[in-house]
C-alpha cells in the first residue's frame, strides 16, 4: 500500500528532491513511476515541476547566454595593409616521404593572411624549435616581416618565441632603425585550451588537406615532390573565392586571395578599373596602387559584410 503524503510537507519535498538527484536531474516521467511505486502524493507532477525550477543544478544546465557574440579582432578586419601582415600559425601532418630506402616524417607549416585569408606553405623537417625557426625565417623572407604573428600554445612555437626574443636583444637596435622601418614584429598566442580561437588557420589547414588529397601523391612521395604538391595546394587555396558572385554581377571574377598576391584569381592579366577624368597615371607604382585599392574596396564591400555578420548571440540575455 502506498504511503500519503501531503504535497506541501517539506519531509514530501525531500523526496521528490531526492528522486530528482537520483535520476541525473533527468528522466522527469521515470522518477514519478517510481515515486508512485511508494507513495501517493497529491498534485506530484506540478510538485516536481517546482523543485525541477527551483534546483540550482536545472537552473545552470538550462542557463542561456549572459554575453554577446564578439566582435572580430582586429588582424580580422584590417583594410588596406600589405598582405601577410597579420599572420595566424599552425603545423599540419605529419607528412611521410621516402629518403632512400627508408621514410621519414615531414611536417607542413601553414602560415596564412588574417585578412586577406591568403596562404603561404612551408616544409618543416622536424617538430623542434630550431626547424620551426627556419620555417618562420623562410616565410619572412618571401613574404616580408609581419606585424603580428598568431599560433596556439604548443611548445615549438613558445620555444620559437623564446629565440627570437633572445636574438633581438643581442642585435644593434640602433643599426637596425637605421636601416630598416616598419613596425616591430611581435608574437602572440591564443589563450590556453581555447582552440576555436585559432578557427582562422584551422580551417585553412583543413583545405589544404583537401586539396592534398586531390593531388594522388605517393603514400611515399620525394621531398621534392612533397615540396612541389604544396606549392600546388597553396595555388589551389589562393585562387579559391572569398564571396559568393551572382553571373549576373558587373564584375567578372570572384575576389580571392590572389587578387592581393598576384593581381588577379590566376595571376594573368589582371584587369585596371576606368580611371577617373583627369587622371593620368604616369608612373606603374601609381598603377598598382590603383589596383591595389581596387581590391581593397571589393574586399571592404563584399568579404567585410559577410564576415562581420553576427548570426547569433546578437542580444545580451540574463542567466535564468
Amino acid at each position: 500500500m502506498n504511503v500519503p503524503l501531503p504535497c506541501g510537507s517539506h519531509i514530501t519535498q525531500l523526496i521528490i528532491k531526492e528522486f530528482h538527484r537520483r535520476f541525473l536531474h533527468a528522466n522527469h516521467e521515470k522518477g514519478i513511476n517510481e515515486i508512485r511505486q511508494k507513495f501517493w502524493i497529491p498534485k506530484l507532477r506540478s510538485t516536481l515541476a517546482w523543485i525541477r525550477r527551483s534546483c540550482q543544478q536545472c537552473k545552470n544546465r538550462r542557463a542561456a547566454l549572459s554575453s554577446r557574440m564578439a566582435e572580430l579582432p582586429y588582424p580580422r578586419v584590417a583594410a588596406f595593409h600589405r598582405p601577410f601582415s597579420y599572420t595566424g600559425v599552425d603545423y599540419f601532418g605529419p607528412l611521410m616521404v621516402r629518403v632512400r630506402r627508408s621514410s621519414e616524417k615531414r611536417y607542413g607549416v601553414l602560415f596564412t593572411c588574417l585578412s586577406t585569408r591568403a596562404i603561404h606553405l612551408e616544409v618543416a623537417y622536424s617538430f623542434t624549435t630550431d626547424s620551426c625557426i627556419l620555417a618562420v625565417r623562410s616565410f619572412m623572407a618571401r613574404r616580408g616581416f609581419p606585424v603580428e604573428l598568431w599560433s596556439n600554445n604548443g611548445t615549438n612555437f613558445q620555444g620559437v618565441c623564446t629565440e627570437l626574443r633572445r636574438a633581438f636583444e643581442d642585435v644593434d637596435k640602433d643599426l637596425l632603425s637605421r636601416k630598416f622601418t616598419g613596425p616591430h614584429m611581435t608574437w602572440k598566442f591564443i589563450p590556453p585550451a581555447s582552440p576555436y580561437m585559432g578557427g582562422a588557420w584551422e580551417r585553412l589547414v583543413r583545405s589544404v588537406k583537401t586539396a592534398m588529397e586531390s593531388i594522388h601523391l605517393d603514400k611515399r612521395p620525394s621531398d621534392e615532390l612533397l615540396r612541389a604538391a604544396l606549392m600546388e595546394a597553396e595555388a589551389i587555396v589562393n585562387s579559391r573565392p572569398l564571396t559568393y558572385i551572382s553571373l549576373e554581377d558587373k564584375n567578372e571574377e570572384s575576389l580571392t586571395p590572389n587578387h592581393f598576391l598576384l593581381g588577379s584569381s590566376t595571376g594573368r592579366g589582371p584587369k585596371m578599373e576606368p580611371l577617373q577624368e583627369g587622371v593620368q597615371l604616369k608612373k606603374s607604382w601609381m598603377e598598382s596602387q590603383q589596383l591595389a585599392d581596387s581590391f581593397w574596396r571589393r574586399w571592404l564591400q563584399e568579404f567585410l559584410p559577410v564576415i562581420t555578420r553576427r548570426t547569433k548571440w546578437c542580444e545580451r540575455l540574463s542567466l535564468l
